[in-house]
């Protein structure tokens, strides 16, 4: 958990509109540091769907979220079904 403490210091020093994360880890981790006032997008290049527990540990990391991007087409329509009402472009 220090970790997440040293960048939760981070993010609240710097004063970011928005945090973009990129993988699976970093929107985990970066769920776990951001204050909720400040939105976060996420990077999109992992099939979810075929990978249950890294999507069960990212359904309540995806909530608050403003959206995500995907590298394909594919990558985001399996988001979208992995969790939905997410917001994919």
């Amino acid at each position: 958990f220090n970790t997440v403490r040293q960048l939760r210091k981070l993010i609240v020093q710097c004063h970011p509109d928005l945090v973009h994360s990129n993988g699976n880890k970093a929107h985990l981790l970066t769920w776990l540091a951001t204050p909720s006032r400040i939105g976060r997008v996420w990077y999109l290049h992992d099939f979810l769907g075929s990978r249950p527990l890294i999507r069960r540990m990212l359904q309540p990391a995806a909530r608050g979220l403003l959206g995500a991007l995907a590298v394909s087409k594919a990558v985001g329509e399996d988001a979208k079904s992995a969790l939905p009402g997410l917001p994919v472009e």
